[in-house]
């Protein structure tokens, strides 16, 4: 089941590397990195996606994407930049609706049993009018 904890992808920065990972909460991230890091670590960017599963497999995206500069770990020897260039365009992704709803083709039966949420009145006109 996806957990639908809204979540950022980021990239944080320090020296000539860029860590690309997940938060739900970018800046104590960034402080437990700099908590052990002699150099200074900063946020360069991020956005924010409606679940942890889809900022996850972004994640893993973009891992597999900066595969060949990948120093160790989720340190990468690339510009922050090209990483939000990349995570820039999973914005259309989160855009697409994740529904369940029926294609605009799909006409479902008519039914003769009034729906709760209809008095009536107004279901006698709709029967009439043949919704």
């Amino acid at each position: 089941m996806a957990r639908l904890t809204p979540t950022w992808v980021y990239a944080i920065t320090c020296g000539e590397h860029t860590k690309i990972g997940i938060a739900t909460d970018v800046e104590a991230r960034r402080r437990g990195l700099q908590g052990s890091n002699p150099h200074k670590v900063e946020v360069f960017g991020h956005r924010l996606f409606e679940s942890y599963s889809i900022a996850r497999r972004i994640e893993a995206e973009l891992h597999a994407q900066f595969a060949e500069h990948r120093g160790y770990g989720e340190w990468f020897a690339v510009d922050p930049e090209a990483v939000m260039a990349s995570l820039r365009q999973w914005d259309e992704y989160q855009r697409a609706p994740e529904t369940t709803q029926p294609p605009p083709s799909y006409v479902p039966p008519k039914s003769s049993k009034r729906p709760s949420d209809i008095n009536e009145s107004d279901w006698r006109i709709m029967k009439a009018l043949e919704f």
